[in-house]
């Protein structure tokens, strides 16, 4: 789980999405800014999943994974992760590889 101060509220979730930059990639895309916090949330749209139990299984995995690499971030930067369709059959060393992968690429 994401701790509370590492969450971003709604209108700072809509000003990293209309202000933000973005990396994609195969299973998510990031959009993402800097702000004097570290923050970060996931979106998975009901276009991913049609049901709340596979969207909420989409959002444990890939929680997991962020809350890890947040921790380790020296540069604070807010965060808004987007699950796409092939994150469904996506296997876990798979999808944390891309994570990590984009992750190191907005840190630079």
């Amino acid at each position: 789980m994401i701790p509370r101060q590492n969450r971003p509220t709604r209108p700072e979730v809509e000003d990293i999405i209309k202000n933000g930059r973005s990396v994609q990639g195969v299973f998510v895309s990031f959009k993402y800014k800097t702000i004097p916090v570290s923050k970060a949330t996931i979106v998975v749209t009901k276009k991913v999943g049609k049901t709340a139990v596979l969207r909420n299984r989409i959002k444990r995995r890939l929680r997991a994974i962020i809350s890890s690499l947040l921790l380790e971030s020296k540069r604070p930067i807010g965060v808004v992760v987007f699950a796409k369709a092939p994150v469904i059959e996506a296997l876990a060393k798979d999808l944390q590889s891309e994570v990590k992968n984009l992750f190191q690429k907005i840190i630079k």
